[in-house]
């Protein structure tokens, strides 16, 4: 009941802010901040004068990831971010989500933080595989979808019911990984609580109502595919 209503607000929050009319896709939204990333994490170095290796290696990393990002939107749109919202939930959209995702950056290079080779080597491994998976996954919902396929039970999907999710989650983590504050942990932890748990529940409602989705959720998890 509690990640239904917070389900419901976040739909709220996130498209239906007075006054409209809705002018904007989700994914404009979406897209400016993960496409922008690259050049506000360039601009921080520029103003603190932090070139140095984790500086470097965070710009190479995230901005990748919104390469791959635009690159995915292009090829393979997810539906779900073609919804339109007003210009209050777009700005509510940024400032509450996808804003706090720059923090991390902010504090790394404020800070000029500079970690050992075991964890700049621990970070590239966690981002690469959680980009692998994000793209591997999707492509697979994408194209399943698109030829009429209404359960998604097998490849990535076999044993994970939210294998995209974790890709997500591994990416994000291992830009927490590169610095030493606790407070990119904490943004973590409450983005995937307000926002990631309400949409896996949710979408566990919605496999049920499936032809073979109850089977399929006894014999897969939640999230780790194990």
């Amino acid at each position: 009941m509690f990640y239904n209503l917070l389900k419901k607000l976040t739909n709220y929050l996130s498209t239906e802010i007075p006054p409209g009319p809705k002018i904007l896709k989700l994914k404009h939204v979406i897209n400016l901040q993960k496409g922008g990333t690259f050049f506000y994490v360039l601009s921080l170095m520029n103003y603190f004068k932090n070139y140095n290796k984790t500086a470097y290696l965070y710009l190479s990393l995230h901005g990748t990831y919104g390469l791959i990002w635009l690159i995915k939107d292009r090829v393979i749109p997810d539906k779900g971010w073609e919804r339109k919202s007003t210009i209050l939930s777009s700005v509510a959209s940024f400032l509450l989500v996808l804003g706090p995702y720059w923090v991390s950056p902010y504090l790394i290079i404020k800070n000029k933080v500079n970690i050992s080779n075991f964890r700049s080597a621990l970070c590239i491994f966690t981002h690469t595989l959680g980009c692998v998976v994000m793209m591997a996954s999707d492509t697979q919902k994408y194209f399943q979808l698109e030829n009429g396929k209404k359960l998604i039970n097998d490849g990535w999907f076999k044993k994970s019911r939210n294998i995209n999710y974790l890709s997500e989650m591994m990416i994000y983590l291992s830009y927490a990984m590169l610095g030493n504050s606790k407070i990119p942990y904490y943004i973590l932890f409450y983005i995937w609580t307000v926002l990631f748990i309400p949409n896996m529940l949710s979408k566990d409602q919605s496999i049920m109502k499936k032809v073979g989705g109850k089977e399929y959720i006894k014999k897969s998890s939640l999230l780790f595919p194990f």
